[in-house]
């Protein structure tokens, strides 16, 4: 009987999952609207505009390879790209998350109106910074051109989907959780905040997997689900191997459990948001 449950609620909740991913279609000049008014905003009354997708990370590559170089004793091949690497997604991860924290306050009026969709209001900040994940890639790979052989094309750039999908599952439970909390405690975003750095630095940006691999404390490692996808992407790219296995199905079960919660609550209280904002 309970594994008749378990089963009716994983299926109830993959079907969340579709219908949430159905209705970017259904309703996609909502949405494609949504995700460019969110990606211009960023740039509004900036100068440099869109250059800040490539400066902001290109400036903290100089200054993390310059310090970090010398903690290594210049011990590491092609340090920039493996920091850009980890960088890139990690920024993604976090930009897009505390993004979509605010995005029921920010589209408030939206929010108010009943048949609109309001899932589609932290899925469109998501997408919004995976185009400046993509712009940030390509910086990787101009900074590559001055590393040859540092980035591998193979056969084994066909994980690369499997890994994106982890992160970015991890990033929808987040965003639904944490934008569902915001309504109702606004000091959620700051609480995010502070997660955040603190995931920042259990997560391989700075230093190769191999600084924890073997250690004791390494099975902290295993909880963050960035870890495993930051490993995927540099084994990938720069080792033509597929991705860490360990790290990534226990990062996988951790997304799957935060997608589940961030879903559920996100169904739950919806109907009330309109109260709050």
């Amino acid at each position: 009987m309970a594994d008749t449950r378990v089963m009716t609620s994983t299926r109830a909740h993959g079907l969340y999952v579709y219908r949430e991913l159905a209705d970017m279609f259904r309703y996609w000049d909502v949405f494609s609207s949504l995700v460019m008014r969110d990606f211009k905003a960023r740039y509004r009354a900036k100068v440099l505009g869109i250059f800040w997708s490539i400066g902001d990370p290109l400036i903290m590559m100089f200054v993390y390879t310059l310090v970090f170089m010398y903690m290594f004793e210049r011990a590491i091949y092609a340090y920039p790209v493996l920091l850009l690497l980890g960088m890139c997604p990690h920024r993604y991860f976090a930009n897009g998350v505390m993004g979509a924290t605010d995005s029921m306050l920010n589209y408030s009026p939206l929010v108010k109106r009943v048949a609109f969709p309001r899932h589609l209001l932290p899925l469109a900040v998501l997408l919004s910074h995976l185009i400046h994940f993509f712009i940030e890639l390509g910086l990787v790979a101009v900074v590559s051109r001055f590393y040859p052989g540092s980035l591998v094309f193979s056969r084994q750039v066909l994980w690369l989907p499997v890994v994106f999908a982890v992160q970015f599952a991890y990033m929808m439970g987040l965003a639904f959780l944490c934008s569902t909390l915001n309504v109702f405690y606004r000091d959620t975003q700051y609480m995010l905040r502070s997660s955040m750095l603190v995931l920042y630095w259990l997560t391989p940006i700075f230093y190769p997997a191999q600084f924890f691999l073997g250690k004791s404390f390494e099975p902290f490692f295993w909880f963050n689900p960035m870890a495993g996808v930051v490993i995927g992407y540099r084994r990938i790219l720069m080792e033509a191997l597929p991705p860490n296995w360990t790290f990534l199905a226990v990062g996988a079960a951790v997304s799957a459990v935060f997608l589940i919660i961030g879903i559920s609550a996100f169904r739950r209280y919806e109907g009330t948001f309109a109260d709050y904002v």
